[in-house]
């Protein structure tokens, strides 16, 4: 098997790592949200990315940070759900014990 590197453009998100990316059938598109950015901060930022064209799109920012969170798809949605978060913004982190759906059509959360 060979690898290869997807050229990209767009509104790149920043590096990090503890996010949640799943893909969407429907929409074909990989969706990313969170994470730990470099300077150890959790993120809110949510981005999509269009494997076919290397595009990536700036989403709607979650609710609250989230880092090492799940997800997975229901049809139209994307349910993200526990992980970590801040108790109030820029504060100490704790366990996340909320769900946040994404609907991929009205790029909004619940």
């Amino acid at each position: 098997m060979q690898y290869s590197t997807l050229s990209t453009s767009g509104d790149k998100p920043s590096p990090r790592d503890l996010l949640q990316v799943v893909y969407h059938l429907d929409t074909g598109l990989i969706y990313g949200f969170g994470g730990r950015t470099e300077d150890g901060k959790l993120s809110d930022e949510a981005f999509s990315l269009n494997p076919e064209s290397g595009e990536f799109k700036k989403l709607r920012d979650l609710p609250r940070p989230l880092a090492e969170h799940v997800a997975t798809v229901l049809g139209r949605k994307i349910l993200l759900a526990y992980g970590l978060t801040y108790a109030q913004p820029g504060d100490q982190v704790v366990v996340n014990d909320r769900f946040i759906a994404y609907d991929v059509v009205d790029n909004t959360f619940e």
